[in-house]
């Protein structure tokens, strides 16, 4: 079958690229043509540019003070648009809901998701009006065939769902991320909602690999603690000091690639602002320990069975990571203080990885079944 697959693909975002490319290679491995609809809002594009605006009070702060690094951070996005467009199997751009029309009828099946698209409070739709702009993410442009794997309402409140729930009522198979996600679906549609793994978990540590036979690393040939973080500039750089001060009694050097804050000059601190999405996944590869908050973050250290922690604010502040630790088994890796790494500690893998095998075959069964039946 030929399938049309919508999601954040185009993002300058580790986690949106890597889970588009993890979707678009399952279903090719089911057996059937894939192309990802190159749908690209003008919100995004400003979002992720180099000098955004109006995009909230913070977010803007913390552009003026990386205002210094603008040559690497614009490396970094040629970088991304080089990779985007090198791994990912893309129509031609589209911008506006209204211009999907031209896919009405050319794909057999549609598939929509991963990640966040159906929030009204994602990065992509909180600065617009998310009402139109969310439309092609709920396949409106098209009667036939509607799938959604592991897209995510996250956050939605009851009163913006009712605003998309007859639409979401016209797909023949949903399914979410998030179990608290699929749990409130499932209410409102009166029908089953599956809850399944995040695409980038279906793909095994040698198929990543292949993404980085050519890779290699340019910022250190030591080793390392990869730190990796969505936090603000503050907060980053006090966690920084410490950590800085743990890798030296083990003689390793910090290395780290955090977007959304500026890292203050240390001779122990190796900043990969211009990072690819090549380098996140060599530097989570061949580093010693990984220390993040970030969801995806956190999975490709599972992917490449990495001793790690997934640092997290306070319990119940990022559920979906409490979710797949509990699913796969790392509970006591997901910590709130620094004061709880212990790097004598090593992680066993074993039952994580037949934990998370077990949910990848029930997650391919799913897309395999929604596709073909």
């Amino acid at each position: 079958m030929k399938v049309g697959l919508i999601t954040y693909h185009s993002a300058y975002n580790f986690g949106s690229v890597l889970q588009a490319y993890a979707t678009q290679e399952i279903i090719t491995k089911l057996g059937h043509r894939v192309e990802i609809i190159n749908y690209r809002m003008p919100s995004q594009k400003n979002y992720y540019s180099l000098f955004p605006i109006h995009i909230g009070k913070r977010a803007f702060i913390n552009h003026v003070l990386s205002i210094p690094t603008i040559y690497d951070r614009k490396i970094r996005q040629n970088k991304y648009e080089q990779i985007i467009n090198s791994i990912l199997n893309l129509t031609k751009e589209v911008n506006l809901p209204e211009e999907l029309e031209e896919f009405e009828n050319r794909y057999d099946v549609y598939v929509s998701g991963s990640d966040q698209i159906w929030s009204a409070r994602s990065c992509e739709l909180a600065f617009c009006d998310w009402k139109r702009f969310i439309k092609p993410y709920l396949l409106e442009f098209t009667d036939r065939k509607k799938i959604s794997y592991a897209s995510s309402p996250n956050n939605m409140k009851s009163d913006e769902l009712k605003e998309i729930i007859t639409d979401i009522s016209k797909f023949e198979y949903v399914s979410c991320r998030e179990q608290e996600s699929s749990n409130k679906l499932e209410k409102m549609l009166n029908r089953k909602v599956e809850t399944v793994l995040d695409p980038t978990l279906l793909l095994y540590k040698e198929e990543w690999k292949k993404l980085l036979h050519n890779w290699r690393n340019t910022y250190t040939n030591e080793k390392y603690i990869f730190y990796y973080v969505l936090k603000g500039t503050r907060s980053l750089n006090k966690d920084l000091k410490i950590i800085c001060n743990m890798a030296k009694t083990r003689g390793y050097k910090v290395v780290t690639a955090s977007p959304l804050s500026v890292v203050l000059p240390n001779k122990n601190i190796i900043n990969a602002i211009d990072a690819s999405v090549f380098d996140f996944l060599g530097l989570i590869r061949d580093a010693q320990y990984v220390i993040t908050d970030s969801y995806h973050g956190t999975l490709f250290s599972i992917n490449f069975n990495k001793n790690m922690y997934s640092l997290q604010k306070k319990p119940g502040d990022n559920k979906r990571v409490e979710q797949i630790a509990q699913e796969l088994g790392f509970t006591e890796r997901v910590i709130y203080s620094l004061e709880d790494i212990n790097f004598d500690s090593i992680i066993d893998y074993s039952i994580i990885n037949f934990n998370r095998n077990n949910q990848r075959k029930k997650s391919i069964d799913y897309l395999k079944n929604a596709i073909e039946n």
